[in-house]
């Protein structure tokens, strides 16, 4: 399983009791992982899918009980998501500044 930093689109709160310690902008939760969706699945797994269903309440859970799951941190990684139109244009005004996807005038290898 891919696991990508958490980054969260509202503001976010350091809490001491009902006291705000500190505020912090949109992005990065420090020390907070999430799911990238990205999964490298043996033929086990693939057997153990169910027929129907979303494999983080059906699979994934049984698995890491059981100690069978491990994830792969990638730290630094472009990632977005991409559930609405609007998240959709914001990935591609990220991946057009950043350049990623531009030819790279290499010929690939035959």
């Amino acid at each position: 399983m891919a696991a990508v930093p958490l980054r969260s689109s509202y503001g976010v709160l350091d809490l001491d009791g009902p006291r705000v310690a500190g505020f912090g902008e949109k992005g990065e939760v420090p020390g907070s992982w999430m799911n990238a969706g990205i999964y490298n699945l043996d033929a086990g797994a693939v057997r153990d899918m169910p027929a129907r269903g979303d494999l983080e309440r059906t699979l994934f859970p049984s698995y890491a009980a059981r100690g069978l799951l491990s994830a792969v941190r990638f730290e630094g990684a472009m990632w977005h998501s991409v559930d609405s139109f609007k998240d959709l244009e914001e990935c591609a005004a990220s991946l057009s500044r950043s350049g990623a996807g531009r030819p790279s005038g290499r010929r690939p290898r035959t």
